[in-house]
């Protein structure tokens, strides 16, 4: 007996992690599947940044339209780099 569409084991969706660094001359961004990988491009990006800057961590997954974007799902981290110490606090 074959199954029907709606009988089929749908495959498991990978979600990826999407960050973003801004700073006032530039916005640097990657997406992975690793979220450790994603916090540490996260974080060594934005301490090199030369001045004030910020940056964000969110999941996302491939938009189910099939088009190459993708549908975002709510922000997991927030940072901001002060700069005249260089430090990072969450925002």
């Amino acid at each position: 007996m074959n199954p029907t569409c709606a009988q089929r084991p749908l495959p498991t969706e990978t979600l990826l992690v999407v960050w973003q660094v801004h700073d006032v001359h530039r916005e640097v961004s990657g997406v992975t599947d690793d979220p450790a990988n994603a916090l540490v491009s996260l974080v060594q990006t934005l301490r090199a940044c030369p001045g004030e800057a910020w940056a964000m961590m969110r999941p996302a997954r491939l938009a189910a339209s099939g088009r190459p974007e993708y549908d975002y799902l709510p922000v997991l981290l927030t940072l901001h780099r002060d700069p005249a110490t260089g430090s990072l606090r969450l925002r």
